[in-house]
């Protein structure tokens, strides 16, 4: 998926690499070549069909110049262009502490039964199954896909789907990678900043399990103003009342659940 920053003026070259292990089991990239997705159930197909760059060990890479619009990209060869399902896109975004969303559409598809969401861990080796989202069958119609997965895990995640047909046979998505929770900053605010007597600490949704909280605020060399350790839960607004013993200047705080979410704000003592 390649999007303008500014739309409108560009015409580019698209260079896009992958690797042998990428490749389906019928895939010839002897005779393969860039598509771009131009609405509804159309693709705009390789004018030339070519061998595939080789740009190191197992790597390989196509080119096509001449883009003036943007949205999903594909490498196809002309053997293969009526896949049993054909993707738009496949994305992966952390919503918070505890959920990540899944989302996919398909421009058409071909005796879909449907997908199965799988995913890995940064500390596994392989990928288990979470669920699974039924398909449309057979249709020329795009159809667009939303799965939520219960993870607060603090490393990265990786998702990708298997779909699969009403005969058994399957096919990979790309997989995609999530931060953990730990870099979910959006999870707490603090206010007001600049801040007189008073700073205010406000929780949203924190991983599960989370009980305690360790709050330290820290000078501009790294040393510890103030600590201390509060019981927490989410939705909670924690209150810091001694701020007037603290001299004027830009500190940090540090907010450390014993679930292992951590955030760093920074704020002004006036």
């Amino acid at each position: 998926m390649i999007e303008e920053e500014t739309s409108g003026g560009s015409n580019t070259t698209v260079t896009l690499q992958w690797t042998t292990i990428e490749e389906l089991s019928s895939f010839d990239r002897n005779n393969s070549g860039i598509a771009h997705y131009a609405g509804g159930t159309l693709w705009d197909n390789p004018p030339v069909y070519s061998s595939a760059t080789n740009t190191g060990i197992n790597t390989w890479t196509q080119t096509r110049s001449g883009f003036t619009s943007f949205s999903p990209f594909v490498v196809r060869d002309n053997l293969n262009e009526d896949l049993p399902v054909e993707m738009l896109y496949f994305n992966a975004e952390r919503l918070n502490a505890n959920e990540v969303q899944l989302d996919w559409a398909t421009s058409s598809e071909t005796n879909n039964k449907g997908f199965f969401i799988e995913r890995m861990l940064e500390d596994e080796t392989s990928f288990i199954e979470l669920g699974f989202v039924e398909g449309n069958g057979t249709t020329t119609i795009p159809q667009y896909y939303n799965f939520l997965d219960n993870n607060s895990y603090p490393k990265i995640s990786y998702y990708r789907l298997r779909q699969v047909d009403f005969d058994g046979s399957f096919q990979y998505s790309e997989i995609r990678a999530v931060k953990g929770s730990e870099n979910n900053m959006a999870d707490i605010a603090i206010f007001p900043n600049p801040v007189d007597d008073l700073l205010n600490i406000r929780f949203y949704r924190l991983p599960e399990n989370t009980q305690y909280v360790n709050i330290k605020i820290l000078g501009i060399n790294g040393q510890t103003i103030h600590e201390f350790n509060s019981p927490i839960q989410s939705y909670q607004v924690l209150d810091i009342n001694n701020m007037q013993n603290i001299p004027l200047g830009v500190y940090t705080i540090s907010i450390q659940t014993d679930s292992g979410f951590l955030a760093f704000k920074k704020f002004i003592k006036k």
